[in-house]
């Protein structure tokens, strides 16, 4: 059964005002995961995380309780980046950015503190 997404964008600039967008999507299914990483304890802490039984990925957000370029994630081997910010990618193009299919997510903590991490994965059914 499908699942109607509404994703909205909003971005406020001083001085310059908001701006906003909005769209919707119909997924077939969505994934939540919730995961603690603990502190750096002499080298960094790293978790992977499966996320997705396969292809067809519509949209994938990641949030997180601290946001630095001491905190990567990896999305199935293709290499890391900095989670210095939210994650928000909807449509199957945008996706496509991440080079890989979303099936696993490895996250390297190098902080003296533990982080939260929230990962949405929103996909079509599979054929």
């Amino acid at each position: 059964m499908n699942k109607k997404i509404t994703i909205e964008h909003k971005v406020t600039i001083a001085g310059k005002g908001s701006f906003s967008a909005q769209h919707n999507i119909l997924v077939d299914a969505v994934d939540t995961v919730n995961i603690s990483i603990a502190e750096m304890d002499g080298s960094a802490t790293t978790a992977t995380v499966e996320v997705q039984p396969g292809s067809r990925v519509e949209c994938v957000f990641i949030k997180s309780s601290t946001y630095d370029k001491d905190l990567t994630f990896d999305v199935a081997g293709t290499g890391a980046t900095a989670l210095d910010g939210p994650v928000v990618l909807s449509g199957s193009g945008p996706v496509s950015l991440l080079q890989s299919d979303p099936t696993t997510i490895e996250f390297s903590n190098s902080l003296s503190k533990s982080v939260d991490i929230e990962i949405i994965t929103c996909r079509a059914a599979i054929v």
